[in-house]
């Protein structure tokens, strides 16, 4: 191998690591997104489970009393 072939095959795998280091950004983007997710379905499910263990009236509610349509009525008449 001379010279000149020598020093085009480096020019070669310097642009080879270069998409390299650019594919592994990617791919380490796209695992912090996935660990993420993973995070939050491992603390719904944790908190389904803990649900779960409580009676019903103890229960969080999904969705504040403030918001469910007619609540104010419900309120006034449970008081």
């Amino acid at each position: 191998m001379d010279r000149k072939t020598y020093t085009a095959e480096l020019t070669e795998l310097r642009e080879l690591r270069t998409e390299i280091t650019a594919a592994e950004k990617q791919v380490a983007a796209a695992q912090k997104e996935l660990d993420k997710l993973a995070a939050r379905r491992a603390r719904r499910v944790a908190g389904l489970a803990g649900n779960l263990d409580r009676p019903a009236h103890q229960r969080r509610h999904r969705c504040p009393r403030h918001l469910v349509p007619g609540s104010a009525a419900r309120r006034s008449i449970s008081r």
